[in-house]
């Protein structure tokens, strides 16, 4: 875990920095009408869009289905270290299958491979309910800052420095089962979230502290999405686990309105269905030590020798 963590925390940073300084800006915009603040947090976007056609190059793979191989070709030559002995013999065979223009239906043979094996479908589903929940909680408790009765622009910046604070742990959870940790963290979010109800004069940093519990849980979460399914599929678990997440924000806003005269409709029912989500991990397998597969009878050969040690069992 502690390549692929040290990655997904390198770009979850700097977002963590924008997060942290939106409150300042903010503050500066106080007295002024929301569109300004509207036009400030713009300003930094378009720079990075400027930037990043600029400079950002194309995948090599996108670039090879439309039939642009010369310039893959020559994209792989850059960054790999033996790039002078680099041709195209040396691509894996689904790299070189995917020279030719995909159809349609080939484009969305991925999400066809993930569902019509009953182990992949489980797991899918899975997923997708502990995302929910994870979800919820992850964007429903910074929106819900308004409803503590306490300062908006430091809350943020509370739940800013949690969530930097949240990859940097992260990346030392490297030898911890991920099953365990996931479950653990999303337990203690939706404990504190509930203790919010209960212990109203430090609701403030129950709050916090579950923000910062779901922020790890969210980062284990991904890393266990990428070893939990494989190479094919990889990319349309990540898409669809993110999806579940976002279904789970669309009812924040909702739950939070509601919470400003009760906060059972908010930070009880946020804690209540990450808990109650974070059971569905239990029918799901360990990966910690497992090799990443890359082919469906690798997973299968893979499948079939984890169901042989359970019946032994």
């Amino acid at each position: 875990m502690g390549l692929s963590t040290l990655n997904y925390n390198n770009g979850t940073l700097f977002i963590c920095y924008s997060y942290m300084s939106l409150p300042g800006i903010a503050y500066l915009n106080r007295h002024l009408s929301w569109k300004y603040l509207y036009v400030w947090t713009s300003v930094p976007a378009i720079c990075y869009s400027l930037i990043a056609y600029v400079f950002v190059t194309e995948s090599p793979m996108w670039l090879l289905m439309q039939g642009r191989v010369e310039e893959a070709m020559t994209m792989l030559k850059v960054v790999s270290e033996n790039g002078d002995n680099l041709c195209s013999s040396d691509l894996p065979l689904e790299v070189e299958a995917a020279k030719q223009t995909s159809s349609l239906s080939e484009l969305y043979s991925s999400i066809a491979t993930l569902f019509k094996t009953s182990w992949a479908l489980k797991r899918m589903v899975g997923v997708m309910v502990v995302g929910f929940g994870i979800g919820i909680v992850y964007y429903g408790t910074p929106l819900a800052v308004g409803n503590l009765d306490c300062n908006i622009y430091l809350a943020v910046v509370y739940n800013a420095l949690m969530e930097i604070l949240s990859c940097v742990v992260t990346y030392f959870l490297g030898n911890f089962k991920r099953k365990l940790s996931i479950f653990a963290l999303s337990l203690g979010s939706g404990v504190c979230c509930i203790m919010c109800v209960v212990v109203a004069p430090v609701k403030v940093w129950l709050a916090v502290a579950s923000f910062f519990c779901v922020c790890m849980a969210r980062n284990v979460f991904f890393i266990y999405i990428v070893e939990l399914f494989l190479t094919r599929v990889r990319n349309t678990a990540m898409s669809l686990a993110r999806q579940a997440m976002v279904f789970g924000c669309i009812f924040s806003p909702f739950l939070i309105s509601a919470g400003r005269k009760n906060h059972v409709f908010s930070y009880d029912v946020f804690g209540d269905v990450i808990i109650c989500s974070t059971f569905v991990l239990f029918c799901l397998p360990e990966t910690i030590g497992m090799a990443l597969s890359d082919t469906m009878d690798q997973q299968k050969n893979k499948e079939t020798s984890i169901c042989d040690n359970e019946g032994n069992l």
